[in-house]
């Protein structure tokens, strides 16, 4: 994880500041990586953090969520892969720890492979097929209930959503054809207000500090082996 932080300290990080082409929440992003990963963050992880990230710190701080924790960049085990964000807080209903793994895309423009429902082109004009966001995002939540025992004692304790802001429903239409699951919802420019909505349904004005921290103890934890862990 590169960095953990309030939404509401978050939000103090995405004002930009005159002569800069980062915001400085960015450069703090740049710096933790090089730090912890040893090497200089991509292009891409920068644009992300650059673009896509006051999308959700903002839609946070509109639905007066300031308490809940923003975990950046959380690395999986077993993988080279890591989650965009995780949220952290508690639930409004039960006051139980309550998490959302969010994927953050910046296309514009998608089309499904006709022989591969999960292979889509996002538009990056390389010719290359990824993985569809839903499913990328279904299986990091897959990995995380698979791994952190503190998840797999309530699997409701866990949400999963791809978030293209940039896109319009239309220009990526084909990608919703992918059955929605609990830990796969798609959401576009055109559903930031549904999106707003799950926030509020899944977190309460409270502190996320302990949620946050539960999670990062699972994370700490002597993992199983993957034969260890059942189905």
């Amino acid at each position: 994880m590169l960095l953990q932080l309030s939404a509401a300290e978050l939000g103090r990080l995405i004002v930009a500041r005159d002569g800069s082409a980062h915001l400085p929440l960015t450069e703090k992003l740049i710096q933790e990586h090089s730090r912890i990963k040893g090497g200089a963050a991509g292009q891409g992880d920068i644009a992300s953090w650059n673009n896509s990230l006051p999308v959700v710190v903002k839609a946070l701080l509109d639905c007066g969520l300031d308490e809940v924790e923003v975990q950046i960049e959380v690395d999986l085990p077993h993988t080279n892969s890591a989650v965009d964000l995780v949220l952290c807080g508690r639930h409004p209903g039960t006051e139980a720890d309550s998490y959302l793994a969010v994927e953050l895309k910046q296309v514009r423009h998608a089309t499904v492979d006709p022989l591969c429902p999960i292979a889509v082109d996002l538009g990056f004009g390389d010719g290359k097929n990824k993985l569809h966001p839903v499913r990328q995002v279904q299986r990091y939540c897959e990995y995380m209930l698979r791994y952190l025992p503190h998840l797999r004692e309530n699997e409701d304790q866990l949400m999963g959503v791809a978030l293209l802001h940039n896109a319009r429903d239309a220009d990526v239409e084909a990608l919703f054809a992918l059955s929605e699951t609990n830990h796969g919802f798609l959401y576009t420019l055109d559903d930031l207000a549904r999106f707003r909505r799950v926030l509020t349904s899944r977190f309460s004005h409270a502190s996320g500090k302990r949620a946050a921290s539960a999670l990062e103890q699972a994370r700490q934890d002597p993992l199983l082996k993957v034969t260890d862990v059942g189905p």
